[in-house]
C-alpha cells in the first residue's frame, strides 16, 4: 500500500474529529462540559470541525488504493465532499431524503430526522476537500499552482 502515512494521518484526523463530536457536544452520551472550557474551543471547532476532519480522513484514507494520477486525486476530493454535504442536505429535508430510503436503513432515517443542519458543516466539507487535494498533491505530486498552465499539480518526477 503506497501512501501508509496518508492513511494513518487520515486515521488520526478520524480519531481526532470522533473525540471532538463526543466529548465536547452536548448532544453526546460522554459529554463532558469542560473540555470546552480545558482546552479553550471555540464554537466552530465544537460545532463544525467533525465536517471538516470527516472529509479529509476519509481522502486520506481511502488515498492509498487510488491511482496516483491528478484525476483520480480530484475524484476522491470531490466524491467525499459530495458525500458529506448529502447527508448535511439530508438534515435540512429530512423527509425528501427518507422518502428514497428502503426501510431497511433505520438508523440514517435517524440521522436525517433528528440531525441538525448547519450551513458551516457545509463550508468546512468543502474547506476539508480543498485541504485534502492540497495534502494529495502535497504527498504524490509536486504543487505547481504558479507554474504556466496553472496546474494544480503535476506528478514528481524522481532526479
Amino acid at each position: 500500500m503506497e501512501n501508509k502515512m496518508n492513511f494513518i494521518a487520515g486515521i488520526c484526523l478520524f480519531t481526532s474529529g470522533c473525540l471532538i463530536y463526543a466529548l465536547a457536544r452536548q448532544t453526546s452520551p460522554f459529554f463532558i462540559s469542560e473540555i470546552k472550557l480545558l482546552f479553550h474551543l471555540p464554537e466552530i471547532v465544537i460545532f463544525s470541525s467533525p465536517a471538516f476532519f470527516h472529509t479529509v480522513s476519509m481522502i486520506l484514507i481511502s488515498s492509498p488504493f487510488i491511482e496516483r494520477k491528478k484525476k483520480s486525486a480530484v475524484f476522491i476530493c470531490v466524491f467525499w465532499t459530495a458525500i458529506q454535504i448529502f447527508f448535511e442536505i439530508g438534515q435540512k429535508y429530512p423527509d425528501l431524503f427518507i422518502n428514497f430510503l428502503p426501510g431497511d436503513f433505520y438508523y440514517l432515517k435517524q440521522y436525517f430526522r433528528n440531525g441538525t443542519y448547519d450551513p458551516l458543516d457545509i463550508g468546512m466539507a468543502v474547506a476539508g476537500g480543498l485541504t485534502g487535494i492540497i495534502i494529495l498533491c502535497k504527498s504524490q505530486f509536486d504543487f505547481f499552482i504558479f507554474k504556466k498552465g496553472n496546474n494544480l499539480c503535476q506528478k514528481k518526477t524522481r532526479a
